[in-house]
């Protein structure tokens, strides 16, 4: 089910029990074990991230078999949640207009119509701040689960330290920590708004193939299942009718933001249970990342898991040797929304091999 939420599109994943098919959506009968919301990245929307239509690799449909409600949320300028200024196609950098958007939708480069940043950490907490109260509200918990792919982490991250009796737990899949592309992330804002263009875009190559392509292995066979791609790329353009038309074949967008106050002075105070997930072949964020966010934090209850022939995109990665990464993703979010443990540990550092075989380090 898919709500819109105040400019920001909600998708709503819950159990369906098959023998009570007539029982209200919360009640005895159906009260969720765990509810939780999702946050997407920086260019792939949380819809194709955690509810790929493709085979098995749908994340909170496996949760859903858990009993596990997620609400699913694309902040403003992702998906189909409100863009504002991004969809002039001159509000992005001349670069992305030469490479991307000429000559469609662009028949030469032009000047923003609006010169700055997009978004900043204090806005996309605030969005996630009403999302976190709506699901709340709708299913009667006092404490939801976070799940962060990717630069969510610089908005789970804030949130938890700043939000705590809020938060039931959370789990970082690649979750961005201390570092952006543009740096070491700084404590305070800089003065807003700040200059640039609200918005990025990238072809598929660029956005989805070539990365991707970066983090496989030979060394392990089955990683991305041939079919994948084009099903998430499906995904994307449906997220983005007007982005689908745009360039050649279509282009993702993506808001700019400014990033703060997610480094160790902030992860410090951070109390939340956490799990952390790392694919060892991860060069977007890389497994260093992660163990130092592992350290830092000063919740009692933390594991992090480092899964052998994984990249960044572990939720949708396989192998022909087990069921693959992605089904450690899967069960371990589960177990910890529900349990806060992993392999009956809820502390420690656990390795999975490329067969799929845990050990703690």
């Amino acid at each position: 089910m898919e709500i819109p939420f105040a400019h920001r599109l909600i998708r709503v994943v819950k159990p369906v029990y098959k023998n009570n098919p007539d029982a209200p959506a919360y009640g005895s009968q159906c009260t969720p074990k765990g509810v939780l919301v999702g946050i997407h990245g920086r260019s792939i929307d949380i819809m194709t991230s955690v509810d790929a239509p493709y085979k098995d690799y749908s994340l909170v449909e496996a949760l859903a078999r858990r009993g596990i409600t997620s609400y699913l949320v694309n902040l403003l300028g992702t998906g189909l949640s409100s863009r504002f200024s991004m969809d002039n196609a001159c509000n992005t950098t001349k670069a992305n207009q030469t490479a991307f958007l000429i000559p469609n939708p662009l028949s030469a480069t032009c000047n923003p119509t609006d010169p700055f940043l997009f978004t900043d950490t204090n806005a996309m907490v605030g969005q996630l701040d009403a999302v976190v109260d709506h699901a709340a509200s709708e299913t009667g918990v006092t404490a939801v689960s976070l799940f962060a792919w990717s630069r969510g982490g610089f908005v789970a991250g804030p949130y938890a330290e700043r939000y705590p009796a809020k938060l039931k737990n959370m789990v970082f899949l690649a979750g961005n920590y201390i570092n952006s592309a543009q740096g070491p992330v700084p404590d305070n804002p800089p003065p807003l708004p700040v200059a640039g263009v609200p918005g990025g875009v990238s072809s598929r190559p660029v956005a989805l193939d070539n990365p991707w392509n970066s983090q496989t292995s030979a060394a392990c066979p089955g990683q991305r299942d041939p079919g994948i791609a084009d099903a998430l790329w499906g995904s994307l353009m449906d997220r983005d009718p007007l982005g689908a038309t745009w360039g050649s074949g279509g282009v993702v967008r993506f808001p700019n933001a400014t990033l703060y106050r997610w480094n160790k002075k902030n992860g410090v105070h951070v109390t939340t249970p956490i799990l952390i997930l790392s694919g060892l072949l991860d060069t977007s964020v890389p497994t260093a990342f992660e163990q130092q966010l592992y350290n830092d934090v000063a919740s009692a209850k933390k594991v992090l898991i480092k899964m052998a022939c994984a990249s960044h995109y572990a939720v949708w990665e396989g192998s022909t040797l087990w069921a693959g990464p992605h089904t450690i993703v899967q069960s371990a979010t589960a177990d910890w929304v529900i349990g806060e443990s992993f392999n009956g540990a809820s502390h420690g550092i656990f390795n999975v091999s490329m067969t799929g075989a845990i050990s703690p380090e």
